[in-house]
């Protein structure tokens, strides 16, 4: 049962086994380049997968070419994991993401004793546990493989996890200042709620020693807010809605004595972060963790009205433009957040490419496509519900259908 669903760690992969299942990957290596490893007891009891870049970081001698190279299971990443519409497996892997931080289920057949595929975590939410329309309308629907690469794992997103952040920004943020150092530990987040749901700098706050500065323009959230400060004399906390025409940032930024040099910036206001962030002139923070519409897929260059009561959002690509411009770089993309840095301090991070398509995969909320049929129906396909309230599309009257793939 819960057992069967389990997480490898890099880590664990190199630990499992001994010298001669070294010497078998390292001899593999030479017939099958840029393959994952699926690794099998002999009763194929799977116990982890390891890839060639993590084995050629290590200096093994190999003497032993009598290996039996069938003794490895070898297959590509792609089309390991099926779909599939089995409530009762459904539930089991809701209820192993919701009871562990991990990243990754494995799904291990008990007839078979075998593994019959890999399952993110983003992608099993994103997919699995959507609403369906309460109406009697047929449904187009349909199954595929799925030929989903878990990018998010790419880069410092293997280092992300959570602890009041909201997708692995807590575990990033550390891993980028234990590269680049801090400078005046001072870390500015608005909408900042009440300073501990959801915040990225929070962690910073507690475990990290920062000051920093919460703006946040709802009255009720603004005094949860400076009731959970109540005892962090370094932390100010300012009941105010930023603008980019008046009461900007920069001027919030000022009012509070805010040091020349922040080491962060995040910002999350559901709307014009676009246009507050282009506002910033007096103050250039290290990094900045700026929010985007998920929903809008990465060629797709949307900017939100620069009206401060239109709430549409920005695409990932108008907001690494708008970095570019500012002389920032791209160095992480969460599921809600991307994450910048100053130029001159890229390189520290050794990242090895920054482009939007690498950071960041096409997943069910950016995917959405549309296609016809014969009988003069429209079919959209992809995410078929509203991202933040839950609530199924509906076809009415013009006769929009949605797959449920």
């Amino acid at each position: 049962m819960i057992n069967n669903i389990q997480k490898f760690g890099v880590r664990q992969r190199c630990m499992k086994g001994g010298q001669s299942l070294w010497d078998l990957m390292v001899t593999a290596l030479h017939y099958k380049r840029d393959m994952n490893f699926y690794i099998y007891e002999n009763d194929w009891h799977f116990l982890g997968t390891i890839n060639r870049q993590v084995l050629l970081k290590h200096n093994i001698d190999n003497e032993d070419r009598n290996l039996r190279l069938r003794d490895i299971c070898v297959q590509d990443w792609e089309g390991i994991v099926r779909w599939t519409e089995d409530k009762q497996l459904i539930k089991l892997l809701n209820d192993a993401f919701m009871d562990h931080p991990i990243e990754e289920a494995v799904i291990v057949d008990e007839k078979i004793g075998r593994m019959t595929g890999i399952i993110n975590r983003r992608e099993f939410f994103n997919e699995a546990l959507l609403p369906t329309p309460e109406n009697d309308e047929e449904m187009i629907c349909y199954r595929e493989f799925s030929h989903y690469y878990d990018t998010c794992r790419r880069g410092l997103n293997q280092y992300a996890y959570n602890v009041n952040s909201q997708h692995g920004e807590d575990g990033i943020l550390k891993a980028i200042f234990d590269k680049i150092g801090t400078t005046s530990k001072y870390a500015v987040e608005f909408g900042g709620w009440d300073g501990i749901y959801l915040s990225n700098i929070r962690e910073l706050i507690v475990r990290r020693g920062f000051a920093g500065l919460f703006i946040e323009g709802d009255r009720e959230r603004a005094e949860k807010l400076r009731s959970n400060y109540a005892d962090y004399p370094r932390v100010a906390c300012v009941e105010a809605f930023v603008g980019f025409r008046t009461n900007t940032l920069d001027s919030i930024l000022r009012d509070n004595h805010a040091p020349e040099q922040i080491d962060v910036l995040s910002i999350d206001i559901d709307g014009y972060d676009y246009h507050v962030w282009d506002a910033l002139q007096d103050y250039r923070p290290r990094i900045v963790i700026i929010e985007y519409n998920p929903s809008i897929p990465n060629d797709i260059v949307v900017i939100n009205p620069h009206k401060e009561d239109i709430f549409t959002g920005s695409s990932a690509a108008a907001l690494v433009e708008l970095g570019r411009r500012k002389g920032y770089s791209l160095i992480a993309v969460t599921q809600t957040n991307l994450l910048f840095i100053v130029n001159e301090e890229y390189d520290k991070l050794e990242i090895w490419d920054n482009e939007l398509s690498e950071l960041r995969s096409v997943d069910r909320l950016s995917d959405g496509r549309y296609f016809q049929t014969y009988d003069k129906k429209i079919v959209l396909t992809g995410h078929n519900a509203y991202i933040w309230s839950g609530e199924a599309f509906e076809g009415g009257e013009n006769k929009y259908y949605f797959s449920n793939i």
